[in-house]
């Protein structure tokens, strides 16, 4: 585990030559598909090179938009055991389980905010990228996309 700031930025620029992937820094981490660019906010910590390894893992997954909240979920999680298993090895480095399992926390917490039923309170059903639909009082409603901001629900029917 990197001890200092100079070892960490040391670390940073060993993992960003070592893979043939474009890189562009941000004011967050995030692999987008359709660029072919991982986006990563210069490290300051270990966690940050934690999180550069799980964007880096997305692109090695080829990993493309999603359709349902499950599937995302899915892509986390096989990202973060990549980044892990494979790729922090390679660095000496160790991904802590209890960081990864806060970062996955987080994204359970976003969709069980957006299937959450608007009316009743009841855990709906997905039936497009962005509407749900309540199987207690067959409420229908739409969500917003933003994954770093607040979840949005607005009633379509009831």
């Amino acid at each position: 585990m990197p001890s200092s700031t100079t070892s960490i930025k040391v670390l940073e620029e060993r993992v960003l030559a070592h893979f043939k992937l474009r890189f562009q820094p941000d004011d967050q981490f995030y692999w987008s598909a359709s660029e072919q660019v991982v986006h990563f906010r210069r490290a300051q910590t270990a966690q940050d090179l934690w999180c550069l390894l799980h964007e880096i893992a997305h692109a090695n997954l080829n990993h493309q938009h999603y359709l349902k909240d499950i599937q995302l979920l899915r892509q986390e999680t096989e990202a973060w055991h990549t980044a892990k298993m494979s790729l922090a090895p390679l660095f000496e480095l160790c991904i802590d389980e209890n960081f990864i399992e806060d970062m996955l926390e987080s994204y359970r917490g976003w969709l069980h905010s957006r299937s959450r039923c608007p009316a009743c309170q009841q855990t709906g059903i997905q039936q497009t990228t962005s509407t749900y639909q309540c199987i207690n009082c067959l409420c229908s409603w739409s969500v917003n996309d933003a994954r770093l901001k607040q979840v949005r629900r607005k009633i379509t029917s009831i």
